[in-house]
Order: structure tokens, then C-alpha cells, then sequence
């Protein structure tokens, strides 16, 4: 009898030791902060890296048509993640401003419009000063890539090109 319940006490703690291992989060510290580890991870994740460089990663979901940039800022502070549309040409201002009020009212993500260019750029900061997972990192990307999609179908005036 106790042959029995060592054998299932054991069997419980093996259980929980590795349970806990392989459904673990990867925690990245603060001097752990790269582009290569980054990429790596998202690979694996059904994103391409197109291209990467100390800097930035210019990445792409699986299946999407849309690059986005992550963005090291401030000393590896934060990542800023955006993405850039082009505003059709001689665009009524009243609408363009009505636009970006709409979007920016979001709160989660920010959209500015650079007349230089004649575009907007959709940008989503994610802290990583205090270190971050590679898991919530993902979390983040898909979210932000949510709320791109909101900003499209919130253009009812068909500014965006």
C-alpha cells in the first residue's frame, strides 16, 4: 500500500515539476533585449521577419499583406510597434481630422498623420524596461494588429489608400 501512494505521490510531483516547465513563459531581462531573440521567437509564431536589424524588426503575420515595424526607442526602453497608410491625395481636412479623432479615441494605440509623406502611421508602444515575456511580446502584436483592423473599418470616408 504505501509501494501505491509513493508511487502516485510521485507521479504527481513529476507531473507538476514538468506541467510547469513546458507551459512556462520565457521571461526576457532587460539586457536580454535584442532583435535576434525577438525574431527568433517570432518565427516560430507564424510571423516572417523580413527584415531585422539592431534597431528594428520589419515583420509580417503569416498570411497578411501589411509589414509592420517594431522599433527599439529610448535605450531599449519600449518597443514601438507601427504601421503606415497612405492618405489619398487632396484629402478634405475637416475629414481627415474627424478621422483621427475617431481613431485616436481608442486610447491603446495613437495615429498621426505626416503631411510630408501624406500618410498616417499606426503606432502601439510596449513597455520592456523592466523586462517583459516573449509570450505577452505576441499577446501584444496580434492586439495591435486588432486594433489596425478598427482603424481600416473606422475609415467610412475612404481616406486610406
Amino acid at each position: 500500500m504505501k509501494t501505491k501512494a509513493f508511487k502516485t505521490l510521485l507521479l504527481v510531483v513529476f507531473m507538476m515539476f514538468f506541467g510547469t516547465k513546458l507551459g512556462a513563459q520565457t521571461f526576457v531581462k532587460p539586457d536580454q533585449i535584442g532583435t535576434d531573440g525577438i525574431s527568433v521567437f517570432l518565427k516560430s509564431k507564424n510571423y516572417e521577419v523580413l527584415e531585422i536589424t539592431k534597431d528594428f524588426l520589419k515583420i509580417q503575420k503569416k498570411g497578411s499583406t501589411r509589414n509592420i515595424y517594431l522599433d527599439f526607442k529610448e535605450d531599449k526602453r519600449y518597443l514601438m510597434f507601427n504601421i503606415a497608410y497612405k492618405v489619398v491625395e487632396n484629402v478634405d481636412k475637416a475629414k481627415l481630422d474627424a478621422y483621427l479623432k475617431k481613431v485616436n479615441a481608442l486610447n491603446v494605440i495613437k495615429v498621426v498623420y505626416f503631411e510630408k509623406g501624406n500618410d498616417i502611421q499606426i503606432e502601439y508602444y510596449f513597455w520592456t524596461k523592466q523586462g517583459f515575456s516573449y509570450e505577452s511580446l505576441q499577446d501584444a502584436v496580434d492586439e495591435f494588429l486588432l486594433y489596425v483592423g478598427d482603424c481600416v473599418n473606422d475609415d467610412t470616408d475612404k481616406i486610406l489608400q
